[in-house]
């Protein structure tokens, strides 16, 4: 790992340098910001700048500003030696970018810990870099692949390849998550005795009373928000690597409206800014064999359409589920413009689309006709008497 030095006081400089190299680490040191800067702008990352606060002409605090402005700056771990040692101090650098502090006169063992953690930092954000290019290069390959394959082949193929990718990054996702889960329940364990040290200090320090009454008031739902995420983290991976399942001939006794909940989890980034879900669930709803991921796959289709028919303007999807005789019935009604003249004899029909080019392949809701087909169901769509469009499933309840 290298490690770039900046800092004015010679004597500081070499001893922090040969530190550095005693343990291992390439070390490039500077005595002017400046000069830092123009070897950063030229130096391959990851690296770690130490640097000074204080130096004349180009101080630390403009260094980060300026590493702040470039694409690369996660693969840069930031740690400032100073003097200062104020709370207000050390807010001041972190909202410049600083990610770490060590005060002067500095201790060795504090030195070698704070880039150690800087170290494995860097080392987790360049394998995040990484595995990103190499799902970037395998979308690439499959996108060639769908330009050489007939369309329906292709079709499945990608939602095959979406499925595996879902689970490998519900996994990725669940390990960081369970770190943040874990160490903010010590945080909320511990915090009625930081509550009480901060309470304390109130008398004694005038002019950041209003911070430390403020951190007092806002920790507790500051805590809860970051565990309510957390909790939402989980519930939508839990959903991924469940669609992400292979098997396509596995039924079960399923309840509908579970699996309509789910394919909302799983669209939710699409509907949540402009669009209101209207739920009509029959609560003692009869229960059905299906094959759960092939049904979702069919909601969420119907789901994205509706969010595409609305655009941006947004509007309403009323869901409504009910018990037939032979069969549950599903309705999904939303509030967009509805089919055009005779579209809606036509929205089943394979590679039919409503859609610009390059938005949709027109397979969406064949393949779902069909998965309903084969669940002994059907499926219909048509406008609704107020505007906007409805799709009516029936499946039956002994299947």
């Amino acid at each position: 790992m290298k490690i770039i030095i900046a800092e004015d006081d010679k004597i500081s400089n070499i001893v922090i340098a040969n530190l550095l190299k005693k343990w291992g680490y390439e070390v490039v040191n500077f005595y002017d910001g400046r000069e830092a800067w123009k070897y950063i702008q030229s130096a391959q990352p990851p690296f770690i700048l130490l640097s000074d606060w204080m130096m004349p002409g180009f101080s630390g605090i403009d260094l980060i500003k300026k590493i702040k402005t470039r694409e690369y700056e996660n693969l840069i771990y930031r740690i400032l030696l100073t003097a200062k040692n104020t709370v207000q101090d050390k807010i001041e650098g972190l909202e410049y970018g600083a990610q770490a502090f060590i005060k002067k006169p500095f201790d060795p063992s504090e030195l070698k810990s704070q880039i150690k953690i800087g170290e494995k930092i860097l080392n987790f954000e360049s394998a995040q870099i990484e595995q990103n290019k190499k799902i970037q290069l395998y979308a690439e390959k499959m996108e060639k692949l769908a330009e050489e394959r007939a369309k329906q082949l292709v079709h499945s193929d990608r939602i095959a390849t979406i499925g595996l990718l879902s689970a490998g990054v519900a996994h990725e996702i669940n390990n960081p998550t369970t770190f943040i889960s874990g160490n903010v329940q010590i945080i909320k364990q511990y915090w009625p005795i930081i509550e009480k040290y901060l309470t304390s200090q109130i008398p004694n320090s005038a002019e950041n009373r209003p911070k430390l009454e403020m951190i007092i008031e806002e920790m507790p739902e500051i805590l809860n928000d970051i565990i309510d995420g957390v909790k939402r983290i989980s519930k939508i991976t839990a959903s991924l690597r469940r669609y992400a399942c292979n098997d396509t001939t596995r039924k079960s006794k399923a309840n509908i409206n579970n699996s309509l909940d789910r394919s909302l989890e799983l669209v939710n980034n699409k509907l949540k800014y402009n669009i209101n879900i209207v739920k009509n669930y029959t609560l003692e709803i009869n229960k059905t064999m299906i094959n759960e991921n092939e049904i979702e796959q069919v909601f969420i289709n119907i789901f994205i359409n509706a969010a595409d028919a609305m655009g941006k303007s947004g509007g309403d999807i009323v869901i409504t589920t009910r018990n037939n005789e032979e069969y549950i019935e599903i309705l999904i009604e939303d509030s967009g413009p509805g089919f055009k003249n005779n579209d809606v004899k036509k929205i089943f029909i394979p590679f039919f689309t409503t859609k610009e080019p390059g938005k949709g392949t027109g397979l969406g809701m064949s393949i779902s006709q069909k998965i309903i087909s084969e669940h002994n169901g059907k499926i219909m769509a048509e406008n609704c008497e107020k505007g906007g469009a409805r799709f009516r499933i029936l499946l039956p309840i002994r299947n």
